[in-house]
């Protein structure tokens, strides 16, 4: 038994035509920055619902900063996340070498970058209570508009980490939300050829 098969030349030449824009589209930085946008308006989401199980803010941290969210004192920090291209066709998000500083809650730069802050949120930090710079630090919190005081033999005042980025990663991918963001972008694509 044999069988003929009869190709239309314009049915392949469209198909031809339909593979090589799906391989431009994949390998585009557009849907790498995409991807990277999509990770990074999650993050803000569910930092925003408190769904992250991050540690609270400590009384401390609640009674200097007027209670705001633990992502930041100024509540800006998920804000200054950034996306970018990296390479060719990659894309990243966070928080990148040439970040703005922190504004203080009067609107003053303070001298700390949006990019150390992460960092500190990521890790955490021990502030020194002894020598010359922890006596910086308590002349500080014992401004009068302040009234902190340290008890002599405290040494380090202990900033807890807050990894909300590595957590929100985590759950972008669980929830499989990398791969919708890239078909959602392969589909809106392909649909303008």
């Amino acid at each position: 038994m044999s069988f003929e098969i009869k190709l239309d030349k314009k049915v392949i030449q469209g198909f031809k035509k339909d593979l090589d824009r799906l391989v431009e589209v994949v390998s585009s930085s557009e849907l790498n920055l995409h991807r990277a946008k999509s990770y990074r308006e999650y993050t803000i989401r569910v930092v925003d619902e408190g769904t992250l199980n991050i540690r609270p803010t400590g009384t401390l941290t609640r009674y200097l900063t007027d209670d705001h969210q633990a992502e930041s004192h100024t509540g800006g920090l998920l804000k200054a996340m950034e996306i970018k291209p990296s390479g060719k066709k990659n894309a990243e998000a966070g928080y990148f070498n040439k970040s703005k500083k922190v504004p203080d809650q009067r609107g003053k730069d303070k001298n700390l970058t949006y990019t150390q802050l992460a960092i500190i949120q990521h890790t955490g930090c021990r502030i020194p209570l002894q020598g010359d710079s922890g006596e910086r630090v308590r002349g500080y919190f014992a401004h009068p508009d302040r009234k902190i005081y340290f008890k002599k033999d405290k040494q380090w005042l202990i900033v807890p980490p807050r990894p909300f980025m590595m957590r929100a990663m985590r759950g972008y991918l669980a929830n499989d939300l990398d791969s919708k963001a890239a078909a959602e972008f392969i589909e809106k694509e392909l649909s303008k050829s």
